[in-house]
């Protein structure tokens, strides 16, 4: 079972991963096509891209069936401090 786990955390890894380049690739796009249109601080761009990663690793995890409560225990094991809150999962959870 703790194989299993791993395996399962390096997905998660893997797919936020992925995730984070082609958000990028398409931000940088953007952002070359728009010249200095974009006001926004690099923190914030970096925080937004955060989070649509972890939306995505936790719409992956519930249409596997997960409950947020796994789903957010396991996002800890990954993200650490940069996980999303107990609640805010819970309402991603909900919102797919």
């Amino acid at each position: 079972m703790k194989e299993g786990n791993e395996q399962i955390e390096t997905s998660l890894c893997m797919l936020g991963h992925v995730l984070r380049c082609h958000i990028c690739s398409l931000s940088s796009v953007r952002l070359c096509q728009s010249d200095s249109m974009s006001s926004e601080p690099v923190s914030e761009v970096s925080k937004k891209l955060l989070d649509l990663e972890q939306r995505s690793v936790i719409k992956f995890l519930t249409k596997e069936g997960k409950k947020p409560k796994e789903i957010l225990e396991r996002m800890v094991a990954v993200y650490g401090e940069s996980a999303p809150s107990y609640y805010k999962g819970k309402f991603w959870s909900k919102t797919i």
